[in-house]
């Protein structure tokens, strides 16, 4: 990714604006990429196991993007990536839900999940920092899926979509005795490791 580009991402100074074009076309592609995914359970004949396996290998593989040690620690400290960006436009992880409504969908998700310890560390972590920041604050939390009158969802409100994400996604996946096989997730946040 180049230098160049850093400045356009959405990111914790400036939030997600619709007004910034780069912004505006990373919400699209997210939305089109969550639509899929929320179809695909109805046409898995269509796609095939193989094919079906994949299309949740590489998206959890895109969501776990923002673990990957790759980007140079100055620029991509504040950058929101694909993890962020659907959590803020489906906080309750919609998609996660469909796919893991049937037996079929659920076991390929609930593996590929297993594959990618780094997501499921993230995912905790995200829950665990966020109520160590604010579960001694008595604030309003922001709301969800509201623009500013500027068009602009703000750093905290996304932030706040990643941890509802989050939570959504590990209720999901605990729902299940197959998920509880990915814990005990240690975290750089606990010396202890987060058991079920």
């Amino acid at each position: 990714m180049s230098h160049q580009m850093f400045p356009d991402l959405p990111n914790g100074s400036q939030g997600l604006k619709w007004s910034c074009h780069t912004h505006y076309q990373i919400v699209q592609i997210s939305q089109t990429i969550l639509a899929v995914l929320c179809d695909a359970p109805k046409r898995w004949t269509r796609f095939g196991e193989k094919r079906f396996e994949e299309i949740i290998d590489y998206f959890v593989d895109m969501l776990t993007m923002h673990t990957y040690n790759h980007l140079p620690r100055r620029d991509s400290k504040h950058v929101f990536f694909p993890y962020h960006i659907i959590s803020a436009i489906d906080p309750e992880a919609v998609w996660c839900k469909n796919l893991m409504h049937a037996a079929y969908g659920r076991e390929i998700t609930l593996e590929s999940f297993s594959k990618a310890p780094s997501l499921m560390r993230s995912v905790v972590e995200d829950i665990v920092s966020w109520l160590d920041q604010h579960i001694h604050e008595n604030k309003d939390l922001p709301v969800l899926n509201n623009l500013d009158s500027k068009g602009v969802i703000s750093a905290n409100a996304i932030k706040f979509a990643s941890f509802t994400h989050s939570l959504s996604v590990i209720s999901m996946i605990v729902t299940f005795e197959n998920g509880w096989k990915i814990f005990p997730i240690q975290t750089h946040l606990r010396d202890d490791p987060i058991t079920f």
